[in-house]
């Protein structure tokens, strides 16, 4: 159970409205191909692999690897925690 519900406001509401009514299939499955570049589990996946190959071949860059595969795991990691304490009901209930 989150600590927090946030309600959307009149402007989310009419934002979703308005792009509910305007979308089509083919503009969902375009936007969805975007997004899975975006993943979680594929930026970890990279940021991991990145990492992995800086330790066989290319010791200098250690720490630049440390730092990406850092920030990956923890902006992967964090959204999960806010949902944890925020819950955000849709603008269409």
């Amino acid at each position: 159970m989150a600590l927090v519900t946030v309600k959307p406001t009149r402007i989310d509401t009419a934002i979703a409205n308005e792009i509910a009514h305007n979308t089509n299939s083919g503009l969902e499955h375009a936007a969805q191909a975007m997004t899975w570049g975006a993943d979680e589990h594929v930026l970890v996946a990279l940021a991991a692999a990145g990492w992995l190959y800086t330790r066989l071949r290319h010791p200098q860059q250690r720490p630049l690897a440390n730092h990406v595969l850092i920030v990956s795991l923890a902006t992967a990691v964090l959204p999960h925690v806010l949902k944890s304490v925020f819950v955000r009901r849709g603008p269409t209930g």
